[in-house]
């Protein structure tokens, strides 16, 4: 660690090659990245299990990440639990630091291939862009998001 005494139930602030996020925990003790578009975090119970998720409450949505990427392609895959119709859905599209990147789907759960060099050391801009329902002026409901190096 950079500074003094972290407690050990805090996730490391610093970046790593690889980037999860849940939109929070039970306890709320994770680092939360910036970003806008996003309404604030809901748990809902799955059995034992608490589930958080966020609401996508605009037509570009995005979260700032943290990475120290290890130099060659990466998988950005997470998880949607909910589309108000499928036209948010078939209209869902993601940008990594400004490039359109390919999504493919298998239920609510998504992935798309970054090429080597289009994640930077630093700040990254995961960006999703898609309609928005008129009814709830909301687009989607998302569980988690991840950035992992391609082995």
């Amino acid at each position: 660690r950079r500074h003094g005494f972290v407690p050990p139930m805090s996730k490391d602030q610093f970046p790593s090659a690889r980037f999860r996020f849940d939109f929070g925990d039970w306890w709320s003790l994770e680092v939360v990245p910036a970003g806008s578009g996003w309404f604030e975090t809901e748990w809902v119970a799955q059995g034992r299990r608490h589930v958080s998720q966020a609401w996508k409450t605009s037509t570009a949505a995005s979260l700032y990440v943290p990475l120290a990427p290890a130099g060659g392609p990466y998988l950005f895959r997470g998880r949607f639990l909910y589309f108000p119709d499928d036209g948010v859905r078939a209209g869902m599209r993601v940008r990594i630091n400004g490039r359109e990147v390919p999504l493919t789907w298998a239920e609510g759960y998504f992935a798309a291939r970054a090429p080597a060099g289009l994640l930077v050391r630093g700040r990254n801009e995961l960006r999703f862009d898609s309609p928005v329902d008129p009814n709830l002026g909301r687009s989607a409901v998302i569980d988690w998001v991840a950035l992992d190096p391609v082995p």
